[in-house]
């Protein structure tokens, strides 16, 4: 893209020793609906041009949303003289060095994107959400994006993509549940079930009963397990380890569980796929537990060669951040997750907060549908309840996942997962107190 290269040659004449420019743009439309109606059809393009340098071990990033040549200027020379001033960062070993060759993911371009209307999906999914629930709330997202990288180590890379991501609360009485979906490509049938989902939930959820505190087997449903697997890859970080904010912090080589957890960035239609990372490093699967061995933590090229291990493709240039989430059954075994004699079935949570980052203590608000199980049966409605645990416990006590796949993000969960519902032995749980 020759306003990239403009760029570069800017600044190489200002002495700056290693760049990555990037030049994202992105169409993305809203429907949001609440009652049962559509509120509100919003459109948006951005565009943006994203610039890192260090200049003598000082780094620096900036955002360019002017594109006038002036404006330009104005940004870099900001910039180099903002860095100029800044204390070295002697940790920092410089950027991927190309050149690479990038192969294409599978299915991460749909076509027909263009054909994709989003009132009539949301309407389709309110209809279908009619069956069991008296009415439902969500939003229904689609994007359409091009992006483009060059750094000053013959790195020249360009891809192009489209994302979906649908969900959905569906209310009856005082009881609701929840669903959602994320995809690059679409597939009609996803809305309805996942409203069917969520309205089946709903009408389950009614005259629900308070539950005495303490240890339970808990089946967590798709958007829990994704909560709790989005926390052991972000904690994989190297940024969140060597900052001293990871439970996986010491545990390299370490047995933490029995599950296989991968970040895959080649993930045929991951909602988070791409070729190659922010720095230009081609992507590619990382397997970060093997039947619970912590088996490394995602890098970028120079927390890797800090820290003499292999780059994994997962800059992000302040910190390196994960793309998709695939869970594997490792040593467990894979079957009906409810079948169990006494239990609680969570089927969603918010507000993941930690007590201590270090040792995983967290507690987690388990909302929409919550339901006691005896001898592999829902018997009825539960209410009044967080869960209050550890990270590494809830790990090392996971006992069987289901088989049924499904790919969600969540809003405090963004990471996309292919998630599944698994079962947790001795979960501990409390009641909120006021």
């Amino acid at each position: 893209m020759k306003t990239l290269k403009e760029i570069a040659n800017k600044l190489e004449k200002l002495n700056v020793d290693e760049y990555a420019i990037s030049y994202n743009e992105e169409e993305a439309s809203q429907v949001k609906f609440a009652n049962s109606k559509i509120v509100k059809n919003g459109y948006e393009l951005s565009k943006d041009i994203g610039i890192f340098i260090n200049y003598k071990k000082r780094l620096g990033v900036t955002s360019i949303k002017s594109f006038s040549e002036k404006d330009i200027d104005n940004s870099i020379n900001a910039l180099v003289n903002f860095v100029k001033k800044t204390e070295q960062n002697k940790e920092f070993k410089g950027l991927s060095e190309g050149p690479f060759k990038y192969k294409e993911v599978d299915n991460c371009f749909d076509k027909k994107i263009e054909d994709v209307d989003e009132e009539e999906a949301v309407s389709e999914g309110m209809k279908a959400c009619e069956e069991y629930a008296e009415k439902a709330a969500g939003i229904f997202d689609k994007y359409h994006g091009k992006s483009y990288l060059l750094t000053s180590h013959n790195v020249e890379g360009q891809e192009e993509y489209t994302k979906y991501y649908y969900t959905i609360k569906a209310i009856k009485n005082e009881g609701s549940g929840y669903d959602t979906f994320c995809s690059r490509i679409y597939d009609k049938k996803l809305v309805k079930e996942t409203a069917l989902k969520a309205s089946k939930i709903a009408n389950d959820s009614q005259k629900p009963v308070e539950i005495d505190e303490g240890k339970y087997d808990v089946v967590f449903g798709m958007p829990v397990t994704n909560i709790l697997l989005n926390e052991v890859v972000g904690h994989s970080c190297m940024f969140n380890v060597e900052s001293g904010l990871s439970f996986l912090a010491d545990k390299l080589n370490k047995k933490i569980g029995k599950i296989t957890i991968k970040d895959d960035a080649r993930l045929e239609n991951g909602f988070n796929s791409y070729k190659f990372d922010d720095e230009g490093s081609p992507s590619g699967t990382t397997t970060i537990l093997d039947k619970g061995v912590l088996k490394t933590y995602l890098h970028n090229y120079s927390s890797a060669k800090r820290n003499n291990m292999i780059n994994t493709g997962n800059a992000g240039l302040i910190m390196q951040r994960s793309s998709n989430i695939v869970f594997e059954k490792g040593e467990l075994e894979e079957g009906n997750v409810k079948d169990i004699e006494k239990g609680l079935y969570v089927t969603n949570s918010w507000y993941t907060r930690f007590q201590n980052y270090r040792t995983g203590d967290f507690s987690t608000i388990p909302r929409d549908g919550m339901f006691l199980i005896k001898k592999g049966k829902i018997e009825k409605a539960v209410k009044n309840m967080r869960i209050t645990d550890n990270m590494l416990n809830l790990l090392n006590n996971i006992e069987r996942i289901g088989k049924e796949v499904k790919q969600m993000k969540t809003w405090e969960a963004d990471i996309p997962t292919m998630s599944r519902e698994i079962l947790i032995k001795d979960v501990n749980i409390t009641k909120p107190k006021i």
